[in-house]
């Protein structure tokens, strides 16, 4: 009888071990399955600005993957000759008074999207759409009239004849992707576009494109303006949306016609046509747009301080679309040449 309670004992004891052997092997792998699924803390290095965030605070990979989804372009269903994006509604966000965002709802090749850009809609019948260019969080510098920053200048000149735009780039100042202390870095970001098909450059640029179909609707005259990787954004947007004038500084030359000399965060879209005079004589050649492109003799780009000497750009362009050449100082947007030629009234 005693031996029998002895095993009886000892079985229990077995089961229980085996049970919390399970349980903890279970636990160990769910820990590892959660760990999986965070995004490690040093991976969002991205700075954040003071004002509002639009999307909530994450660490979880499935909110990265959906993020990326959701702005994803197809390059491949794309023929480039012309796009077309059909405006749904848009919607005024006023958290921030000094900040307020206007967002637009699109569908293009029959999925919906979102575009936003910091500005809202006032009496005036004339709008400037601002592409910005590289660097952290430059929409909302350009959009508060930071001095210290490259862009300074444009916005102020204008706001008092145009309603100012400043176009919000995907994982920057409103729009980051955060742990609600930094935004993701975009090494998350570009590779996947471009290993499934896509361009996180396009995907913005399409957006872009959009919002100045949206102020095309609702004012008179549009401006679509750039700055180094703004300038380039703004070439290609304004071969499809065809504003009044096309701001294009220090962001194209005709030397990257051969060889394009460019860091992973400049525009990279597979096949890109701009340098293509061919296509570019047989789709765009027909624009009323007026395209002013400037460089500066004191430009950091060899590429950029070259076009002073030579006119190389220009005379690529000069027989397909009307346009006017300026050769400044430095890289900026040159306001006396854009005050010349842009009325104000």
């Amino acid at each position: 009888m005693k031996k029998i309670y002895l095993y009886s004992i000892i079985f229990f004891i077995i089961l229980i071990s085996i049970f919390f052997y399970i349980k903890n092997n279970n636990q160990v792998k769910n820990n590892r399955l959660n760990n999986f699924k965070k995004i490690h803390l040093n991976d969002f290095s991205g700075d954040l600005i003071d004002g509002d965030l639009y999307l909530k605070a994450t660490d979880n990979r499935n909110d990265i993957v959906n993020f990326n989804k959701s702005i994803f372009v197809n390059i491949n269903e794309i023929n480039f000759e012309e796009i077309n994006t059909k405006i749904l509604d848009k919607e005024e966000i006023l958290f921030d008074e000094n900040l307020p965002v206007t967002k637009i709802n699109f569908k293009f090749l029959n999925k919906f999207y979102n575009s936003f850009s910091y500005g809202k809609k006032s009496d005036l019948k004339k709008a400037l759409l601002i592409i910005p260019g590289s660097g952290s969080n430059q929409s909302s510098k350009i959009y508060l009239n930071d001095k210290n920053n490259y862009h300074y200048g444009l916005k102020s000149e204008f706001d008092k004849y145009y309603d100012i735009y400043v176009f919000i780039k995907p994982n920057e100042d409103f729009l980051s992707v955060h742990n609600g202390s930094n935004k993701i870095n975009y090494d998350y970001i570009y590779n996947w576009h471009l290993n499934n098909g896509g361009s996180y450059s396009f995907s913005y640029i399409l957006q872009s494109i959009a919002f100045t179909e949206y102020l095309k609707k609702n004012y008179e005259d549009v401006v679509v303006a750039g700055l180094s990787q703004g300038g380039e954004a703004t070439f290609i947007n304004s071969l499809y949306t065809e504003p009044k004038y096309s701001i294009i500084s220090s962001g194209v030359s005709s030397s990257s016609l051969d060889l394009e000399i460019a860091s992973r965060d400049q525009i990279i879209i597979p096949n890109k046509f701009i340098y293509n005079k061919k296509f570019l004589l047989s789709n765009f050649s027909d624009l009323k747009t007026l395209f002013l492109f400037s460089w500066g003799e004191n430009e950091h780009s060899i590429e950029y301080r070259s076009e002073v000497k030579s006119n190389n750009t220009c005379n690529f362009y000069k027989d397909i679309i009307k346009m006017k050449c300026f050769y400044g100082d430095k890289h900026e947007f040159p306001m006396e040449f854009i005050t010349s030629i842009i009325e104000k009234n």
